[in-house]
Protein backbone atom coordinates (compact mmCIF):
# COMPACT_ATOMS: atom_id res chain seq x y z
CA UNK A 1 0.00 0.00 0.00
CA UNK A 2 1.25 3.17 -0.86
CA UNK A 3 1.21 5.57 2.71
CA UNK A 4 1.64 9.50 2.51
CA UNK A 5 2.69 10.87 5.52
CA UNK A 6 1.44 14.72 5.77
CA UNK A 7 3.63 16.77 8.50
CA UNK A 8 7.61 16.48 8.76
CA UNK A 9 7.83 17.57 12.28
CA UNK A 10 8.05 15.16 15.20
CA UNK A 11 5.29 12.65 14.77
CA UNK A 12 5.34 12.62 10.90
CA UNK A 13 8.89 11.65 11.33
CA UNK A 14 8.98 9.30 13.87
CA UNK A 15 5.76 7.78 11.71
CA UNK A 16 7.81 7.67 8.15
CA UNK A 17 10.61 5.52 10.92
CA UNK A 18 7.82 2.66 11.70
CA UNK A 19 6.11 2.56 8.50
CA UNK A 20 9.26 2.19 6.58
CA UNK A 21 9.58 -0.80 8.34
CA UNK A 22 6.40 -2.15 7.65
CA UNK A 23 5.66 -1.83 4.55
CA UNK A 24 7.55 -0.51 0.92
CA UNK A 25 5.83 2.81 -0.44
CA UNK A 26 6.20 5.28 2.28
CA UNK A 27 6.98 9.41 1.93
CA UNK A 28 6.62 12.45 3.42
CA UNK A 29 4.71 14.85 1.46
CA UNK A 30 6.21 18.47 0.56
CA UNK A 31 3.84 21.87 2.34
CA UNK A 32 1.08 22.49 -0.53
CA UNK A 33 2.09 19.18 -2.27
CA UNK A 34 -1.31 18.04 -4.13
CA UNK A 35 -1.28 13.97 -2.39
CA UNK A 36 -2.94 12.07 -5.75
CA UNK A 37 -1.61 8.13 -5.34
CA UNK A 38 -1.82 7.44 -1.87
CA UNK A 39 -3.97 4.82 -0.95
CA UNK A 40 -3.43 5.68 3.11
CA UNK A 41 -3.11 9.87 4.01
CA UNK A 42 -1.23 10.28 7.81
CA UNK A 43 -2.27 13.52 8.80
CA UNK A 44 0.62 14.56 11.20
CA UNK A 45 0.01 18.16 11.41
CA UNK A 46 -1.52 20.72 14.19
CA UNK A 47 -5.29 21.03 14.15
CA UNK A 48 -5.10 24.49 13.36
CA UNK A 49 -3.23 23.15 9.99
CA UNK A 50 -6.29 20.43 9.00
CA UNK A 51 -8.50 22.62 6.61
CA UNK A 52 -5.16 23.97 4.90
CA UNK A 53 -4.58 20.12 4.13
CA UNK A 54 -7.67 18.60 3.22
CA UNK A 55 -7.78 20.29 0.10
CA UNK A 56 -4.58 18.80 -1.18
CA UNK A 57 -5.78 14.81 -0.21
CA UNK A 58 -7.79 14.72 -3.81
CA UNK A 59 -10.08 11.56 -4.40
CA UNK A 60 -10.68 9.95 -8.22
CA UNK A 61 -12.95 7.53 -7.25
CA UNK A 62 -10.79 4.80 -5.43
CA UNK A 63 -10.77 4.10 -1.42
CA UNK A 64 -8.59 6.40 0.20
CA UNK A 65 -8.06 5.85 3.83
CA UNK A 66 -6.91 9.55 5.97
CA UNK A 67 -5.60 8.80 9.21
CA UNK A 68 -6.16 11.80 11.26
CA UNK A 69 -3.58 12.28 14.86
CA UNK A 70 -4.34 16.03 15.27
CA UNK A 71 -6.00 16.52 19.17
CA UNK A 72 -6.87 19.40 20.53
CA UNK A 73 -9.22 22.14 19.40
CA UNK A 74 -8.99 24.53 16.58
CA UNK A 75 -8.20 28.03 18.11
CA UNK A 76 -10.45 29.94 15.52
CA UNK A 77 -14.16 27.83 16.21
CA UNK A 78 -13.45 25.80 19.37
CA UNK A 79 -13.81 22.38 17.01
CA UNK A 80 -12.52 19.62 17.37
CA UNK A 81 -10.64 17.96 14.41
CA UNK A 82 -13.11 15.09 13.78
CA UNK A 83 -15.68 18.38 13.59
CA UNK A 84 -13.45 19.87 10.97
CA UNK A 85 -12.68 17.02 8.64
CA UNK A 86 -16.46 15.73 8.98
CA UNK A 87 -18.18 19.75 7.58
CA UNK A 88 -15.06 19.73 4.71
CA UNK A 89 -15.95 15.76 3.72
CA UNK A 90 -20.24 16.74 3.91
CA UNK A 91 -22.47 16.34 2.99
CA UNK A 92 -21.17 12.48 2.72
CA UNK A 93 -22.38 10.58 6.04
CA UNK A 94 -19.79 8.62 8.07
CA UNK A 95 -20.54 5.87 10.92
CA UNK A 96 -18.80 6.43 14.39
CA UNK A 97 -17.49 4.11 16.18
CA UNK A 98 -16.02 5.26 19.90
CA UNK A 99 -13.15 3.60 21.18
CA UNK A 100 -12.69 3.41 24.54
CA UNK A 101 -9.26 2.85 26.17
CA UNK A 102 -7.90 3.66 29.62
CA UNK A 103 -4.17 3.30 31.80
CA UNK A 104 -4.12 3.08 35.33
CA UNK A 105 -0.83 4.40 36.94
CA UNK A 106 0.26 3.92 40.94
CA UNK A 107 1.85 7.66 42.21
CA UNK A 108 5.28 6.47 40.90
CA UNK A 109 4.47 5.28 37.31
CA UNK A 110 2.11 8.78 37.50
CA UNK A 111 4.92 10.69 37.99
CA UNK A 112 7.29 9.26 36.30
CA UNK A 113 4.33 9.62 32.99
CA UNK A 114 3.93 12.95 33.82
CA UNK A 115 7.68 14.08 33.75
CA UNK A 116 8.24 12.46 30.73
CA UNK A 117 6.84 14.99 28.66
CA UNK A 118 9.04 17.23 27.12
CA UNK A 119 7.05 20.59 28.00
CA UNK A 120 7.12 19.41 32.02
CA UNK A 121 9.69 20.26 34.83
CA UNK A 122 12.73 18.09 34.92
CA UNK A 123 13.97 16.87 38.54
CA UNK A 124 16.25 19.23 38.87
CA UNK A 125 14.27 22.19 37.97
CA UNK A 126 13.19 24.62 40.53
CA UNK A 127 9.69 24.23 40.12
CA UNK A 128 9.53 20.34 40.01
CA UNK A 129 8.95 20.42 44.46
CA UNK A 130 5.45 22.39 43.20
CA UNK A 131 4.61 20.20 40.46
CA UNK A 132 5.40 17.06 42.50
CA UNK A 133 3.29 17.90 45.63
CA UNK A 134 0.43 18.74 43.14
CA UNK A 135 0.76 15.27 41.32
CA UNK A 136 0.47 13.71 44.76
CA UNK A 137 -2.51 15.85 45.94
CA UNK A 138 -4.51 15.18 43.18
CA UNK A 139 -3.51 11.38 43.45
CA UNK A 140 -4.62 11.35 46.92
CA UNK A 141 -7.81 12.72 45.96
CA UNK A 142 -8.81 10.62 42.73
CA UNK A 143 -7.08 7.13 43.38
CA UNK A 144 -9.00 4.11 43.98
CA UNK A 145 -6.58 0.93 45.84
CA UNK A 146 -3.67 3.27 45.19
CA UNK A 147 -4.36 3.23 41.68
CA UNK A 148 -5.94 6.50 39.26
CA UNK A 149 -7.42 5.45 36.18
CA UNK A 150 -6.83 7.80 32.78
CA UNK A 151 -10.10 7.10 30.91
CA UNK A 152 -9.73 7.91 26.69
CA UNK A 153 -11.59 7.17 23.24
CA UNK A 154 -10.71 7.77 20.09
CA UNK A 155 -13.29 8.62 17.44
CA UNK A 156 -13.17 6.22 14.72
CA UNK A 157 -14.99 7.83 11.48
CA UNK A 158 -15.52 5.27 8.57
CA UNK A 159 -17.85 6.58 5.12
CA UNK A 160 -17.10 7.08 1.67
CA UNK A 161 -16.20 10.30 -0.43
CA UNK A 162 -17.38 10.57 -3.72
Amino acid sequence: MKVTIVGNGVLGNAMLHVLQKNTQEVAIATRGETIEEAEIVVLCVPVQAIRDVLPLVTFSGEKRIIVNTAKGIEQSTNKFPYHIIEEFYAPNKFNKFVLDYEQQFDLEVLIGRIISSSYMPNLDHPNFPQLKNAIVSLFNKYEQNGIVTFAYNTNLYIGSIK
